[in-house]
C-alpha cells in the first residue's frame, strides 16, 4: 500500500494510476491475510477452512469423474 501512495503521488497520470492499483491491491492483500490469519486462529476458522478443503476436494473428484466418462465416450465414439 506504501508503494501505491508513493507512485500516486508522482504528478504523472500514468503514475498514477499504477499508484491507485497498487494501493487496491495492497488494501485487499492485507485484509485476505488479516482475514486468514484469524480463521486459522479460532476454533470455528479451523473448521472453515477444513470444510472448504473437503467440499474443493469433493468437487475436484466429481469433476475428474465427469471427465474420466466424457474421454471414455470419445473413445468409443471414435472407436479407440
Amino acid at each position: 500500500m506504501n508503494a501505491g501512495v508513493i507512485s500516486a503521488s508522482i504528478p504523472t497520470p500514468a503514475t498514477e494510476v499504477v499508484g491507485g492499483v497498487l494501493l487496491v491491491t495492497g488494501a485487499v492483500l492485507w485484509a485476505a491475510g488479516t482475514c486468514l490469519q484469524w480463521l486459522n486462529k479460532s476454533k470455528t476458522g479451523r473448521k472453515i477452512i477444513k470444510g472448504t478443503v473437503e467440499t474443493f476436494k469433493k468437487v475436484g473428484k466429481k469433476v475428474s469423474e465427469l471427465g474420466s466418462k466424457i474421454g471414455d465416450g470419445l473413445k468409443s465414439l471414435f472407436g479407440f
